[in-house]
């Protein structure tokens, strides 16, 4: 198992493998790390095994989530407690999501904004930078741009994104510039694809 313990799982999980002798444990620094870390391994053992990834619940929960959608993108197996759920067969990863929202916004718009990024960049954005080969937002736009009379449907895909961006901007104005900078440069680009395929 790796981890990074906190308020959110030190007591049921910390307590677990400190009862649990030879369960062995590594103790990580980045979150984002260790999971790309089990993906590798998982990879490496044919998808036969894998890691445990915990981490506390809040900004440690999020830095995982780029990992998390690289493994669900590529079908590798990946186990991540987020928080400590004292019932596990009704654990609710998309909860755990939710309160780490939660925990770094402080008004309702902003929770808003925070939700629409993570649903346009499933946990590629949020405290992390992407760099996984692959894009939500662009491969969302090839699908667009590939379905009958599509013109209508990608300008309203890049208007979304417009506005997203702008509300971005206006309830974070110090926070999350490169994840600014992310989705202002995928805006660019789809506007030129745009073009590209409907020139006036």
């Amino acid at each position: 198992m790796w981890g990074i313990f906190g308020h959110g799982n030190v007591a049921g999980i910390g307590q677990a493998l400190r009862q649990q002798q030879g369960f062995r444990y590594y103790l990580c620094r980045n979150e984002q790390a260790m999971t790309h870390t089990a993906v590798a391994y998982a990879k490496m053992k044919n998808r036969m095994q894998t890691f445990v990834c915990t981490t506390s619940i809040g900004p440690g929960a999020t830095n995982m989530a780029t990992g998390a959608a690289c493994a669900t993108i590529n079908r590798i197996p990946l186990l991540t407690c987020l928080d400590y759920a004292w019932n596990p067969a009704a654990y609710d990863p998309s909860r755990s999501v939710g309160q780490a929202i939660l925990q770094m916004a402080d008004t309702a718009p902003q929770r808003a904004v925070l939700k629409n990024l993570v649903d346009a960049y499933p946990g590629m954005l949020i405290y992390g930078s992407g760099n996984t080969g692959f894009n939500a937002v662009q491969e969302q736009f090839t699908r667009l741009l590939a379905m009958p009379h599509s013109r209508l449907a990608a300008q309203a895909y890049i208007d979304g994104l417009q506005h997203l961006l702008e509300r971005l901007k206006q309830e974070f104005p110090g926070h999350y510039q490169p994840e600014k900078q992310t989705l202002d440069d995928d805006i660019q680009q789809l506007k030129r694809r745009f073009d590209g395929k409907f020139p006036n």
